[in-house]
C-alpha cells in the first residue's frame, strides 16, 4: 500500500481541515471543521486528538462493532468542551477502515470519499449530507455544476457536532468487501472538490492515461494554487499484483 496526501490552508485566515492516519496504515480519517459562530479548528482537532491517543492506543479487531461507542464520545467530548468554552464545536468526517478482507467508509458532512477499481471499471462514491445533495435527490437540482453553484453549496445537513443529535443508526458503515489490486481509495474535503466534479475525478484516475501519482500531483498543484477554501485529501493506493 502506498499513501500520498496533502493539507492547504488556501485563501481562508485559518486552517480547520485535519488529516490523522494511523501508524498501522489501516484507519484515516479526515476532518473539515466548520466555522461559523463555533470553532471549526479546535472540533477537528479534538476529533483527530480523539482517534490518535484513543483509538490507536486502545485498537482492536473489533473496531467496527466499538464505532458507535466511539463516536458517543467524541460527541460527549463536543457537547463537554462546548458548555466549557461557551461555543459551538462542528466538524465533518470521512474515515476509511481496513480489515483485510474488508474494507469499511463512514462520513458525515460533505468531506467525500472514493473508491475507484480500475481492473473492472467499477467506482463507489459516497452521497455528501448536505442541502444541495437533497436537492439532487428530490429533482429539484439536475446536474453536479448546478450544485456547485447553488447559493447554499456550503449549507451541511449532518456533522460531528456540539449542537447536533445523532443515532447509532447513523454510525453505520459503507463496507465493502471487493477490494483488488490496483485499486484507489480518495478521500477529500470539500475544497478540493471547488474545482473537480465526482465525474473528473474518475477519468483522472480511471481513463486519463495518467498514473495515480500523476493523477494526485495535477490535483494537489490545482488545489494549492486554486482553491479558495481549506483543501485536504489523501489517496491510498493498494499494491499492483
Amino acid at each position: 500500500m502506498k499513501v500520498l496526501s496533502f493539507n492547504f490552508q488556501g485563501k481562508r485566515p485559518s486552517q480547520q481541515d485535519r488529516i490523522w492516519i494511523s501508524d498501522t496504515k489501516d484507519l484515516f480519517v479526515i476532518c473539515d471543521g466548520v466555522g461559523g459562530t463555533g470553532d471549526g479548528a479546535a472540533a477537528s482537532q479534538m476529533v483527530v486528538d480523539y482517534f490518535q491517543f484513543h483509538i490507536q492506543s486502545n485498537a482492536s479487531t473489533d473496531f467496527p462493532s466499538q464505532f458507535p461507542g466511539f463516536m458517543r464520545q467524541l460527541l460527549e467530548i463536543l457537547r463537554d468542551q462546548s458548555e466549557v468554552r461557551y461555543k459551538s464545536f462542528s466538524t465533518t468526517i470521512a474515515l476509511a477502515y481496513f480489515a483485510q478482507p474488508s474494507i469499511y467508509f463512514y462520513h458525515l458532512g460533505d468531506s467525500r470519499i472514493f473508491h475507484m477499481q480500475k481492473s473492472t471499471g467499477h467506482y463507489w462514491i459516497s452521497k455528501d449530507h448536505s442541502v444541495v445533495q437533497d436537492l439532487y435527490e428530490i429533482g429539484a437540482l439536475k446536474t453536479e455544476e448546478e450544485m456547485r453553484q447553488h447559493p447554499l453549496r456550503n449549507r451541511i445537513t449532518k456533522a460531528l457536532s456540539s449542537e447536533q443529535v445523532l443515532s447509532d443508526e447513523e454510525f453505520e458503515f459503507s463496507k465493502r468487501t471487493d477490494i483488488k489490486a490496483g485499486d484507489l481509495i480518495f478521500i477529500c474535503t470539500d475544497g478540493v472538490l471547488e474545482n473537480y466534479d465526482n465525474q473528473s475525478i474518475l477519468d483522472l484516475f480511471m481513463s486519463s492515461g495518467k498514473s495515480p501519482e500523476e493523477a494526485f500531483t495535477g490535483i494537489e498543484e490545482t488545489s494549492k494554487t486554486k482553491s479558495k477554501d481549506n483543501s485536504s485529501c489523501v489517496l491510498i493506493m493498494f499494491d499492483e499484483e
